[in-house]
């Protein structure tokens, strides 16, 4: 083997596990955007029932303050 045939292995070799190191990295940053994803629909969930509680209760405050109001 040349050197120059040694130098294209050894470069070769550093490159495969450069790429190999990267698709793990990928991989890895992919499951944690799917739970990051899940997470932020579970948020958005959360948020718009507690956005319905919320207007639910204010309206029977307001039907509430408006029955007292009639009885004053």
């Amino acid at each position: 083997m040349s050197v120059s045939e040694y130098e294209q292995a050894l470069e070769r070799t550093v490159l495969m596990e450069q790429c190999s190191r990267l698709c793990r990295t990928l991989a890895e940053k992919r499951r944690e955007a799917d739970i990051l994803d899940r997470r932020l629909r579970e948020l958005v969930t959360t948020k718009s029932l507690q956005d319905y509680e919320r207007h639910r209760t204010q309206a029977a405050l307001d039907n509430l303050n408006s029955c007292l109001r009639r009885l004053r």
